[in-house]
């Protein structure tokens, strides 16, 4: 005859189960709130710390999960999820957004200005690189924007793939200042490059030293009466290879533990360079945004989350137009990694955001990114 359940065994082992979930539910929170220091604290000094700041979105939906798990067993401990989330309420809303609001009213005219990485393109994808790039001219031509920003821009001196002069043509913007970083085979170049219908009347290249490549360009421009200062950022990449994508897709899979170790280092050493390198240009950035005599707005590829460093120092007094006026989630990169939102549209406070927008267009690693400005 088989023996009663041993209820106190069983009491026993629920117990025990109890306080290992609470355990990793403590983990989760603790991993959080690094996830907040990570802004303030550089990279330069303590660069692990970045680490926490770029896994927010996991360690967030993590905490949710939990609460829902505590909600499900009746238990009170879901408070300490909770908390820990409403302390970093700012990055959550950085994260997430649900604006359905009538259009704010500011004086005009209004300045509609789109930023986008367009990925060189799609140059080296010689199969069908032709209609990407004109995918690309037709959506351009459609947007209507006063300032265009390109980030990862490519254009050549022979005309086998002209970009610059069609760009000109087709957005009638006469006016533009580029700045090419990469040059090969002579004739073909690849950089940072604003252009807009309105007048330009002064430039300035970004990078840290003579030794150091251009990571931004800031342009002076006639809007109306006004005159604007808007910065075009492309800060350090990550510089991820097809290799280190190929077996970033099959970690799970990777039976070899020597080359287990050897990728999963390459990637970190490459993520640990590219936030250092970050942090010296923000702060460089930060600088130069604060000394700036004229209103700011700053657009671009900061290849960072807002949970960073990179980010917090940028932005500083600026407003967020994804914050302002955003909708859903923010992603804007189509990229395995970092899959969160890279691209901003920031600006002063002496602007009212009346429009932002995440195209929806796929013919690059990253979304298009506009916003409709109007100074109070």
């Amino acid at each position: 005859m088989a023996g009663k359940p041993n209820k106190a065994g069983t009491k026993k082992s629920h117990s025990l189960a109890g306080k290992i979930l609470l355990a990793i539910n403590f983990l989760a929170v603790i991993l959080l709130l690094l996830a907040y220091l990570a802004p303030f604290v550089s990279p330069e000094h303590f660069t692990i710390i970045a680490f926490f700041g770029i896994a927010y979105p996991v360690t967030l939906l993590i905490n949710l999960i939990f609460i829902v798990v505590w909600m499900i067993l009746g238990k009170w401990r879901m408070a300490f999820s909770i908390i820990a989330i409403l302390l970093g309420y700012n990055h959550l809303r950085s994260l997430f957004q649900f604006h359905i609001a009538e259009d704010k009213e500011g004086k005009q005219p209004a300045i509609k200005i789109l930023t986008y990485n367009v990925r060189v393109f799609d140059h080296f994808n010689r199969k069908n690189n032709i209609q990407i790039r004109n995918k690309i001219f037709d959506y351009l031509k459609t947007s209507g924007s006063d300032i265009y920003c390109f980030q990862e821009f490519y254009d050549n001196d022979n005309g086998s793939f002209p970009v610059l002069d069609t760009l000109t043509r087709l957005l009638q913007s006469e006016s533009h200042v580029t700045e090419y970083f990469n040059t090969h085979e002579k004739h073909n170049h690849a950089g940072i490059v604003t252009m807009t219908k309105l007048h330009i009347i002064n430039r300035e290249n970004l990078r840290l030293n003579q030794n150091s490549s251009y990571f931004g360009i800031f342009t002076d421009i006639l809007a109306g009466t006004d005159t604007i200062r808007v910065f075009n950022l492309h800060l350090e990449s990550i510089k991820f290879s097809n290799e280190d994508y190929s077996f970033y897709n099959d970690i799970s899979k990777q039976k070899d533990k020597d080359k287990l170790r050897k990728g999963s280092s390459k990637i970190l050493s490459k993520l640990y360079d590219a936030f250092k390198k970050r942090a010296a240009q923000s702060d460089m950035a930060k600088q130069l945004i604060s000394r700036s005599p004229y209103p700011v707005i700053v657009c671009g590829d900061f290849n960072d989350t807002p949970t960073s460093y990179s980010y917090r120092q940028i932005s500083g007094k600026l407003k967020d137009s994804f914050m302002e006026r955003g909708l859903g989630l923010g992603k804007t990169y189509i990229g395995i990694f970092p899959s969160f939102r890279i691209d901003y549209i920031l600006h002063d406070t002496t602007f009212i955001c009346n429009k932002y927008n995440r195209g929806d267009v796929k013919y690059s690693d990253h979304y298009p990114v506009m916003a409709i400005l109007n100074r109070k």
